[in-house]
């Protein structure tokens, strides 16, 4: 599929082998940080993983709900939950595309403040969508009792995840804004 770019008039491609090779190798390195850099909580484990879900965002923007699903599914599978994999494909798409569809929107603001407290508000919903949508998938497959135990370790989840989010989308806009390694185009 091709568009054209706005411009300059060229026809720009949709998809292009570039944006699907960065996706394939965030999908790696978000299962190995998620599946091997983690401490160990309730029911569970936190882990870095989800600030690189936001980084992927900042480079693909809501295209990134594959890496950010697919990546965390395998995590899961790979560490010996394989109860999650369907509900973390499910709530880590969701954070992937939508903060991946925010830091798209926010590109268009000058103002440098507003556009990082935008990010920061788009990463506090997205981990909100992860705590929701783990205590529904706790619910169904323990229970009620169980899945409000859970809520301690989704909570530490999601302050680990707002922290390393903010950290991994300042690195990524510090590449973008100085031109490193090609991510301005």
């Amino acid at each position: 599929m091709e568009k054209k770019d706005e411009k300059n008039g060229e026809k720009k491609k949709f998809f292009d082998v570039k944006k699907l090779a960065i996706a394939g190798i965030l999908t790696a390195a978000i299962t190995i940080v998620t599946a091997y850099i983690k401490i160990p909580v309730i029911n569970g484990y936190v882990h870095i993983g989800d600030g690189l879900i936001y980084f992927a965002a900042s480079l693909l923007g809501p295209f990134a709900a594959l890496p950010a699903g697919i990546g965390s599914m395998l995590a899961d599978l790979i560490a010996g939950y394989p109860q999650y994999i369907l509900p973390t494909l499910i709530v880590k798409s969701l954070m992937g595309a939508i903060s991946g569809l925010v830091l798209l929107l926010t590109n268009k603001t000058k103002k440098k403040w507003l556009k990082m407290m935008l990010r920061i508000v788009a990463i506090v919903i997205c981990e909100g969508i992860m705590v929701i949508g783990y205590h529904i998938a706790g619910e169904i497959i323990y229970g009620e009792a169980a899945a409000i135990g859970e809520l301690i370790g989704d909570l530490c989840q999601a302050g680990v995840g707002i922290l390393t989010g903010i950290i991994f989308l300042s690195v990524a806009s510090y590449f973008k804004h100085n031109g490193k390694y090609g991510w301005n185009d």
